[in-house]
């Protein structure tokens, strides 16, 4: 599966996750999009403020971000 196909899939999927699976793939998603360091000012809302601390420490490239976002995914959808 490919990022793209698994970005398409949480955004119209109807699917149950965990408060920590969707904070793992928001902070996936943002790493592979914006790259591996946050680019913007820590917000104030605590959650937000999380996934940026998170964002901020994290280790993951791009691509591995990808991947990893993609395998959450295929964890989480219902085979069909």
């Amino acid at each position: 599966m490919k990022f793209s196909e698994a970005m398409e899939i949480v955004r119209t999927g109807t699917f149950d996750v965990t408060r920590e699976e969707k904070r793992d793939l928001y902070l996936f998603y943002k790493i592979a999009m914006c790259g591996p360091q946050p680019n913007v000012a820590a917000p104030t809302n605590p959650m937000k403020r999380h996934v940026w601390d998170l964002w901020n420490k994290n280790e993951l490239s791009e691509s591995d971000a990808k991947r990893a976002y993609v395998e959450l995914v295929l964890s989480l959808v219902p085979p069909e």
